[in-house]
Order: C-alpha cells, then structure tokens, then sequence
C-alpha cells in the first residue's frame, strides 16, 4: 500500500481546532519518526490536540512526553521494556482509554474507543448521537444506527421511521 501524505510536517499548525493522529506501529524507533513526535509535543504545548494508539504511545513515552501526563498504552510493562528514557510510570493509567486535555491515549485494542474520544474531542456530534454511534458499532445492534441516524444534526428523521 502506498500512502501519500497531503500535508508536510512543517505545514502542520499550531490549533486546537484539529487533531494529530498518531497510528499504532513497531516503527516509532525509526529516527525519521522523530520529527512528528516532535510536532506532537509542540501541538501539546501549544494546547493543540494528540491521539496516540499503541506503538505510537511508545513514540510519546520515549520521547519523555508521556512522563507528567496521564495515560496508558499495551502496558505498564511494555512502556518500561520498550522506552528506556520513560519516567512517567506514576501517570501510567490502567484503563482501556485515558483523556488528559488534549491527550488522547489507548492500547493497541482501543481503536473503537479511540475514534470516540476524537469525534467527542472535535465536537463532531451531539452526546446522543455519538453514544448511539458508539454502541451501535460495539454492538451492531440496529436499535442504535437507528437512534444515531434519528439524533445526526440536519438530518432527515423521517426517513428513518
């Protein structure tokens, strides 16, 4: 697969209307990773808004970002084996998502839980259309597309009736 970014990490702005995502992967080591990592720490600073999902909390712990704020990743364990510069075990969270302001942080099992929390982060639905959505999705139980297609913003509900 080729991927082909639309944007440099030089044309990547300080706001805090939009997110950087971080994708989980054994990569982060990698020394041309270090300028992103680099840009999520100032977007972070800046009050600009992170996601990081497995691999990627690596890059975060490794980077000393993760050391005075909260969060988890695969483990405890695997940030202490895999990121030698990590020092912030005391704000190591075991739970299957952890929100620190504009940090989002989960395991390699949280994608789910993690496009929740970015679509709550960008205010991208009202609270009961993103529960529906997320149950809907957790469970594939149809009685939750149809609340979540009822409660979209603009939408046509009768079309769903």
């Amino acid at each position: 697969m080729t991927i082909l970014p639309d944007t440099t990490i030089e044309e990547i702005t300080l706001e805090s209307t939009a997110i950087l995502l971080l994708p989980g992967a054994d990569q982060w080591h990698v020394p041309e990773h270090t300028p992103i990592v680099a840009k999520a720490k100032q977007l972070l600073d800046a009050g600009g808004n992170v996601a990081a999902i497995c691999g990627a909390t690596a890059a975060l712990a490794n980077a000393g970002i993760l050391n005075h704020r909260q969060h988890m990743s695969n483990s405890l364990e695997y940030l202490a084996i895999c990121c030698p510069a990590y020092e912030g075990a005391a704000c190591y969270r075991n739970e299957k998502i952890v929100v620190d302001g504009n940090l989002i942080t989960t395991s390699a099992a949280g994608g789910l839980l993690l496009a929740r929390e970015v679509i709550k982060l960008l205010d991208l639905f009202h609270h009961e259309t993103l529960e529906a959505w997320y149950r809907y999705f957790l469970t594939d139980d149809s009685q939750y597309y149809d609340v979540m297609m009822q409660t979209m913003q603009g939408s046509d509900s009768s079309l769903y009736n």
